[in-house]
């Protein structure tokens, strides 16, 4: 996925551009232990199950990293949550910010499907790590969303709260560094007044002092419905079909009572779910 910013140096910018092709989201990346908690029981309200460990790390397909001004998403049940990201560039490392999509509601069954279904947005302006290192705790994510026609303050909180990326990226790559190509989201801040499933339509990083030095916005729609013969005739939503193959993933074998919707694909001579040999869960990969 080749992604273009403009680099913020202190002095002239410069076009910059990179390609990645493995996208890491660490959640759960909280310094503050009550504040994981706080944002575990956010999730918890809205039937997210807790974590197996923190932080946990996720693979997303790359191609889901975007900086379209629009993006669409299945239906009205998503939101998405400000990051920062980083990446290798030019052998140093680089900033920028992300929307950690996620559809709320097949959250409720597998966190890691609900973050690969959506498109993650990623802002088109960056910094070298090493310019804001030495203030990296004073910088503060915000994030927005429209709420009854008006826009509302949804994320606000300084990285202090957060671990850092190079904290982050050595548990990932156990004690190694991002390697080229590989882009890491590091967390996020408590949503104020609680999760809504609403994008935010703005995101932004700044320093207290001085104003939004990094920020994006992000129009979003959703898909129109089609009917879809195959799943009307299985009388399955599409929730319930991603709640029965992530629990037939999770068996790591062939559950009793295999869904309609999966017998009906292998009577045609479709191929099996990519987890039905008994692989593991799809995209998801846990390492403290």
């Amino acid at each position: 996925m080749q992604l273009n910013f403009t680099l913020e140096t202190g002095g002239p910018s410069r076009p910059l551009s990179v390609a990645i092709d493995n996208f890491i989201i660490a959640g759960w990346a909280g310094r503050d232990l009550a504040a994981i908690e706080h944002h575990i029981e956010e999730l918890a309200a809205i039937g997210v199950p807790r974590p197996s460990a923190v932080p946990l790390y996720y693979r997303v397909a790359a191609n889901q990293l975007t900086q379209a001004p629009r993006i669409q998403v299945v239906g009205p049940h998503s939101s998405g949550e400000v990051e920062t990201l980083v990446f290798m560039a030019d052998g140093e490392m680089v900033v920028s910010l992300t929307s950690d999509h996620t559809d709320r509601k097949l959250e409720s069954h597998s966190v890691a499907l609900s973050k690969q279904l959506c498109a993650k947005p990623v802002g088109t302006t960056a910094w070298r790590f090493a310019d804001v290192a030495d203030h990296w705790d004073e910088l503060v994510i915000r994030s927005w969303i429209q709420e009854n026609g008006q826009r509302v303050l949804y994320q606000e909180g300084a990285l202090s709260a957060l671990r850092l990326p190079t904290e982050l990226i050595a548990g990932y790559a156990s004690g190694g560094a991002l390697p080229s190509g590989c882009a890491m989201s590091c967390g996020t801040v408590g949503a104020i007044g609680g999760i809504r499933r609403r994008p935010p339509s703005r995101w932004s990083c700044s320093t207290r002092a001085a104003g939004a030095a990094c920020a994006t916005n992000t129009r979003w729609t959703c898909c129109p419905k089609s009917p879809d013969p195959h799943l009307s005739r299985s009388r399955h939503g599409a929730g319930t079909v991603h709640e029965s193959i992530d629990h037939h993933c999770a068996a790591g074998g062939r559950p009793a009572g295999r869904p309609r919707f999966l017998r009906r694909s292998r009577r045609r001579g479709a191929r099996a779910h990519p987890c039905a040999a008994g692989r593991g869960r799809a995209g998801l990969h846990p390492r403290v």
